[in-house]
């Protein structure tokens, strides 16, 4: 026995003097809290991804509560902040407990949202910590700056056209009417901070109504003594023909009566309503054109080239002939005159219905015509720049153009041209435009009514380009169609390209617009 005990005492002796066996030992021991520092980063790695995510998904549903709270009330914001939560952190990811969330008003137009919840631990539950909690908080605070909003819309003849019982140009007198009441509450807390919000509207067709305001600015805008106009003439052997003559519309333009400048005295007594033609422009452009710029030639697409006094960058009054198309309050839709546009400035809700009210569908679509004097008169250089500057008490000027047509461009070079039309049905079917009668004056340069659509689409993308280069943010609408490939262009973004199939679509994309329209941002 005492030998026995002897050898097992030299065997133990001998065991701890290897260094083999010690190794072993060191090694054993030492693999627990190994595997546990592995496990414990997987588990912890896991844990950061899920709280990456939910953190996103709090920023969106803070921004996203914060777009459509109305006026200070914080539950009209929780609906929108589930929502967005349920949709950017759905129940259940990487095996998180139910997701608690707690949105509160902590500030004066602000939004906070806070979301608490859990994730299981692999490894580490073998060593107590069976779960890691996760929070994330993200505040969305309305920065308030001045807004400026030109809305520039189609009244062109299709606009009378219904859609389930409704006329277009009815729905979109509603859906304006919308978009103002949806940014009522932002604009009253603006102006109690010393700030302001303005509308402009800028109605169009084959052209827009803003002669009055360029006489306004500076009378020498307006050509007018060396005018030209339209006419038909009748020979001795009672034929007709049609031509430019040139006349001294300086009495018609300044407000006078237009006088009895054909010999016949036909509407002598007619008054410029104020409708002008464009001024020089560059026949080169074309529809395959691959610039996005305008070229210098292109004087129509200088969105902030002031008249020089030369006629090239001059506007002329819009006058076809004298025995109709003067007084285009009195006549048919195609006269072409949309209603009178009117400047930036701070209205009332009784302001935009009265502006609403006076809308009127005529005329073809030139969707070029819209996007350029929606432009200049939103932007920060040119004629209207005085008047629109950077800054307005010190504080920053966002601006936004909301635009909205019920189709594709239709620039028709003329229809008389080539079916022979009579002098009695002429202001019925003569494509008179911004661009003067394009068949015979070809400024744009196209041979066809198929290039010349192409031709004005070009010159609208590059129209859109200047006022996104300018800083300006637009929004485009397609009403009653499908998807216009050059109004998704247009658009500052997917996002702000929106196709409305019918009234009530039309009216809740306005409205939308304007949950949208403000400066929102995360709080840090």
């Amino acid at each position: 026995m005492a030998k026995a005990k002897a050898s097992a005492r030299k065997s133990f002796v001998r065991f701890l003097r290897n260094e083999r066996g010690n190794a072993l030992m060191i090694m054993a021991f030492a693999m627990f809290p190994l595997l546990a520092a592995i496990g414990s980063g997987l588990d912890i790695g896991r844990a950061q991804m899920a709280r990456a995510k939910l953190q996103q998904a709090v920023d969106a549903a803070a921004l996203a509560g914060r777009r459509v709270m109305t006026g200070d009330n914080i539950e009209t914001a929780k609906p929108e902040v589930a929502t967005y939560m349920a949709f950017n952190f759905p129940g259940g990811l990487y095996g998180t407990a139910p997701v608690t969330i707690t949105t509160t008003k902590p500030d004066v137009g602000a939004v906070k949202v806070v979301a608490t919840t859990s994730i299981p631990t692999s490894v580490m539950g073998m060593f107590g910590y069976r779960r890691i909690e996760l929070a994330a908080t993200g505040t969305a605070v309305q920065t308030f700056k001045n807004v400026d909003i030109m809305l520039v819309l189609d009244t062109t003849g299709s606009m009378l056209d219904p859609i389930n019982g409704t006329r277009k140009i009815d729905a979109l007198k509603t859906a304006v009417k919308a978009l103002y009441d949806q940014l009522a509450p932002a604009q009253s807390l603006l102006k109690a901070k010393g700030l302001r919000m303005r509308f402009g509207i800028v109605p169009y067709a084959a052209t827009a109504n803003v002669g009055k305001l360029l006489y306004a600015k500076n009378p020498s805008y307006i050509r007018s003594a060396n005018a030209t106009y339209y006419q038909w003439n009748k020979s001795s052997r009672g034929s007709w023909s049609f031509a430019q003559r040139t006349y001294n519309l300086s009495n018609f333009v300044a407000g006078g009566a237009l006088g009895n400048i054909n010999g016949n005295n036909d509407d002598y007594a007619a008054r410029w309503d104020g409708c002008v033609e464009e001024r020089r422009t560059d026949p080169g452009i074309t529809a395959k054109d691959v610039r996005d710029a305008a070229p210098a030639s292109a004087i129509d697409l200088d969105i902030d080239r002031i008249p020089d006094g030369t006629d090239d960058t001059r506007f002329q009054a819009y006058l076809f002939d004298p025995h109709t198309g003067v007084d285009i309050a009195d006549d048919g839709v195609n006269s072409y005159c949309p209603t009178r546009a009117t400047e930036l400035t701070e209205m009332t809700a009784a302001d935009m219905t009265g502006l609403l009210a006076k809308l009127e569908a005529r005329g073809s679509t030139y969707h070029d015509v819209g996007m350029i004097w929606g432009t200049r008169l939103i932007s920060n250089g040119g004629i209207w720049g005085p008047g629109n500057p950077d800054t307005f008490n010190q504080i920053g000027v966002q601006r936004y153009i909301v635009y909205m047509t019920d189709g594709t461009i239709s620039a028709p070079r003329d229809s008389c041209y080539y079916s022979n039309c009579y002098p009695t049905s002429y202001d019925r079917s003569f494509a008179y435009s911004g661009y003067g009668i394009e068949a015979y004056d070809r400024r744009a340069g196209a041979t066809s009514d198929t290039d010349n659509d192409g031709r004005h689409t070009k010159r609208f993308l590059m129209a859109c380009n200047a006022a996104k280069a300018k800083g300006i943010s637009i929004w485009t609408i397609a009403f009653g169609t499908g998807r216009v490939p050059s109004l998704d262009t247009c658009a500052s973004s997917a996002d702000q390209s929106a196709v409305a199939a019918n009234s009530n679509d039309l009216i809740a994309k306005f409205a939308t617009i304007g949950k949208s329209i403000g400066s929102l941002r995360l709080s840090d």
